[in-house]
Parts: structure tokens; C-alpha cells; sequence
């Protein structure tokens, strides 16, 4: 096959100084189209400012080192060629390993391969830094990979990707993609898929400042000491605030505590909307324990706009304060008997400020008509008559018992009568087709315009709320 014609190579940078990678190159070629290089080390060492390197189609053994910095209006981009698979096998070493801080650099299109362990030392990763100061303003779109990116640092995006480990058994708890410790702020990861892996699927990990996870696809992540979620976002004590989850679909995340999106250990006021979670032990959980004598117990999340379904516990709470739950659909889960819709753990003091408002609960049980199924396991004082209303809670045959504390379990009547569940009802909500997962409300519905002004602007799929005469439980408004 013919190379593309490519003026020849200058020093200026720009699309017309392209360098060339080929399996039929040779080092001591111009590394331009017609004269590429072997190697793609050769290409790093003299790539500048501005120039994109192509690697041409084939599997290249080697462990690079980026070696310089782009500048903002002249990034260094590495990148297969268009329409060819160029593999970077890395063996028992990183693929791509940034020495230092080395700047505004693009790399795409290529595949990566490792057959090494992925523990927390990040060996065998795909690209990983070498440095404590972090990498700053890499972009790292439409690769493909059975091992992990593994980073810190300042504006990076990671996007559109793939991470599939199968063939890859021995990696153990790091994510996918794994940004941890140092200075990590105006982070962006969305539109990648991540699956047959273990541990976690996206893992965020001290000093992490409004991270934006969207719209990736996370499945099928097995257990590594009893590790699994599919993004874990871990404070660990240290000063990780804010972030927008939202718009991600996750699922088939099962063991004893595989869950859906998991916020631990002294995270500040994180956001969780417009999530499909299905099919996981546990949808999406806070935990804070007080470790190494840090404090982890900060918390101040929303939770909004979510749709659950098949997951045994849809919220698992151990110690988190000021969590406000609004307009969440959780349907047909709790597949066993005596589960909690909201598992929850600690003093009034760890759980003050929890809100429960707008959500439909709906469960068709699998368990005869006898299984019981409750709202809250927790101590009574947690919960006042105030912070839980305006909610629907629907049973197939012996509705929900909702219960304040261990064993303690009250009908309906009871329940409301001790002033809890204001505004609230007891009804089917009239899913449109539930069976098949459609959760929007049909016309008739008893949740429509039953609910309250919230703050929640929108729904599920972005339509404007309210759109009736008053506001919709659950994720999805209807006009």
C-alpha cells in the first residue's frame, strides 16, 4: 500500500511536517511518508512542537518515554494511522511513560496491550506518568486497551475510549482509569467503555477537584478482595471536592459489595444524576470510615435523576452527612427477602441532614407474596417527619414496610400517622412499560404532578420540569 505524499519535514511544526512510523521503515530514514521511521522511539526523540507522529499498522514491542512538551496552540499529537490498528505492546512495563510534566500532547487511535500485574504501582500500564508533579493538558481519545491509564495532573481529558481486560488476569485493584493523589483538578472523562475488568472501572483517588464522569459505559467488573465498583471516587481524607456523575450506564457488578458508583472517605459534595445503574449487588453507596486518623466524613452529596433497577441494595450509607436524594426511580429491586431501599449506618450526627423527596420505589418481589421489604433500615433518630416526603412506595402484595430502626418495621398507616411520608403515596406507579425497562409514566399515573418543587430543573432525559401542572416523582416528568 502506498504512503500518503508529505511535503517535506520542517522544524515549525504543523500538519505538513507529519512524522511516520512503519513496520517497513528504518531509523535512519527522514521518517516522513515515502521514508518512515521503524521505530517509534526514533520518531519521540526528534518530534517538536505542533507535529503529529502516524504510526502505520502493525505491533510495535517497545516502552516509550515522552520525552518534551507541546505548547497550548501547538499540541504534539501520536496517533495510528486512519484506518489501520497499530498496537503498542508494552510487556511487563508501561506503553507510554511521561518522565515529567511534559505538556499539551494528544494521544490516539492506537491500541495497547500489557501482560503484566496493574497493582497500585501501575505497572504494565497503557500510559502513566513517572513523575510526582503530575502530567497537565494530555488528551487521550479513541484507544483501545486491556490495561490502564494511570495519571495526575492538571485539564486532562480522557475520552471516547475502550478498556476491555479480557486476556489481561492478573491486574488487580487499580480503575481502568486511574487518576490519584496529586493536584488532579479540571479533569474530564466521558463517552468510554469499560468492561471484563477487576477492581474498579474508573478509580479517582485523593486531591481530586470537580472531576466531569459522563456518559461511559462500565459492565461486567469482577471482584479483587472483594473490590468492585464502577467508579469509585475516594477522598481518603484529602481535599477532593465537588464533581458532576452524571449520564453514565453501569451494570453487572455482582459479589457482596460490587456497586454501581461508590463516594468514600471524606468526599465533599459530589453530584449523581441522570445514572442508569442495573444489575449490581449495591447501586450507589457512600462510606466513610475514619482511617489512619483522617477525617472522612464529609460528604454534602445530591443524588438526583438516577434510574436503579435489579440491584439487591439500591443505597448503601455508612457515615455520610447532608446527602439529599431527589427524583430517583428504583424499580424491581431487592430481589431477596428482608432488604432496604436505604441501608443505612451511623449516629444521628454521621447521617444529619439526609433527604428523601420525589423518588418512586416500585417492587414486583421475587420472593411470594410474603416478602418483606423496607424503606430504611436504621436508628430512629436519624430520620425526622420533614426530610422524607413527596415519595411513592409501591409493593406488588404487601407493600413496604417502612422501618426506622433494626426490626422495627410499620405499616403504612402507621408510618404516616407518626408524620412521616407527608404528601407521599402508596400506589403502582404506572411505569409505561417496566417490564422492559421504560420507566417513564403513563398518562394516568398516580406520581404525576404529586410532587414538589425540589430545585431539580430537569428530569432524566433533559426535558424542563415541570412539565404539567405540578412536578413528577421519580426520574422522568410527563406532560
Amino acid at each position: 500500500m502506498p504512503y500518503p505524499v508529505a511535503a517535506a519535514r520542517g522544524k515549525s511544526g504543523g500538519p505538513e511536517d507529519a512524522l511516520y512510523v512503519a513496520k517497513t521503515g528504518n531509523d535512519s530514514n527522514r521518517g516522513d511518508s515515502a521514508s518512515p521511521y521503524l521505530t517509534i522511539a526514533k520518531a519521540l526523540t526528534v518530534v517538536a512542537a505542533g507535529q503529529t507522529i502516524y504510526v502505520r499498522a502493525g505491533t510495535y514491542t517497545e516502552n516509550l518515554s515522552i520525552p518534551r512538551s507541546g505548547t497550548a496552540g501547538k499540541r504534539i499529537t501520536l496517533r495510528g494511522f486512519p484506518g489501520e490498528t497499530a498496537t503498542i505492546a508494552g510487556g511487563a512495563s508501561a506503553c507510554i511513560k511521561f518522565l515529567d510534566n511534559y505538556q499539551y500532547w494528544t494521544i490516539s487511535d492506537l491500541t495497547f496491550t500489557s501482560t503484566a500485574s496493574l497493582n497500585y504501582g501501575a505497572m504494565g500500564s497503557a500510559i502513566e506518568q513517572d513523575s510526582a508533579t503530575g502530567v497537565d493538558n494530555l488528551i487521550v481519545e479513541r484507544i483501545s486497551a486491556n490495561c490502564a491509564v494511570i495519571l495526575s495532573g492538571a485539564n486532562n481529558i480522557i475520552r471516547n475510549n475502550t478498556f476491555n481486560g479480557t486476556g489481561n488476569t492478573t491486574y488487580a485493584i487499580n480503575g481502568a482509569i486511574f487518576f490519584r493523589e496529586s493536584r488532579t483538578t479540571g479533569l474530564q472523562i466521558y463517552g468510554n467503555t469499560i468492561s471484563n475488568w477487576a477492581g474498579r472501572g474508573i478509580w479517582l483517588y485523593q486531591d481530586i477537584v470537580d472531576p466531569q464522569v459522563y456518559n461511559n459505559t462500565i459492565h461486567d467488573i469482577t471482584a479483587i478482595d472483594d473490590t468492585h465498583m464502577g467508579i469509585n471516587a475516594d477522598g481518603y481524607g484529602h481535599e477532593s471536592n465537588g464533581g458532576d456523575y452524571y449520564g453514565n450506564v453501569i451494570y453487572n457488578i455482582i459479589g457482596t459489595y460490587g456497586t454501581g458508583i461508590t463516594f468514600e472517605n471524606g468526599l465533599n459534595a459530589p453530584v449523581a444524576r441522570n445514572n442508569l445503574i442495573h444489575d449490581c449487588t449495591r447501586g450507589i453507596g457512600f462510606i466513610n470510615y475514619e482511617e489512619d486518623g483522617l477525617d472522612e466524613t464529609a460528604c454534602n452529596a445530591v443524588v438526583k435523576n438516577n434510574i436503579l433497577y435489579h440491584c439487591l441494595n439500591p443505597f448503601n450509607i455508612i457515615t455520610a452527612p447532608g446527602l439529599s436524594f431527589f427524583h430517583n426511580t428504583i424499580a424491581d429491586c431487592l430481589t431477596a427477602d428482608d432488604q432496604n431501599v436505604f441501608y443505612l449506618q451511623g449516629t444521628a450526627a454521621q447521617l444529619a441532614g439526609l433527604v428523601v423527596k420525589g423518588n418512586i420505589y416500585k417492587h414486583n418481589g421475587d420472593g411470594g407474596t410474603s416478602d418483606s421489604i423496607f424503606s430504611f433500615q436504621s436508628d430512629y433518630t436519624i430520620l425526622t417527619t420533614t426530610n422524607v416526603a413527596y415519595n411513592d412506595w409501591y409493593h406488588r402484595s404487601t407493600n413496604v414496610v417502612h422501618r426506622r430502626s433494626d426490626w422495627a418495621g410499620q405499616n403504612w398507616a402507621a408510618w404516616t400517622g407518626a408524620g412521616y411520608d407527608a404528601n407521599s403515596i402508596e400506589s403502582d406507579p404506572l411505569f409505561t412499560d417496566g417490564t422492559n425497562h421504560d420507566y417513564t409514566l403513563q398518562t394516568g399515573s398516580p406520581a404525576k404532578d404529586t410532587a414538589t418543587n425540589l430545585g431539580v430543573a430537569d428530569d432524566y432525559a433533559g426535558n424542563a420540569r415541570p412539565l404539567g401542572a405540578g412536578y413528577d416523582m421519580g426520574a422522568y416528568e410527563r406532560a
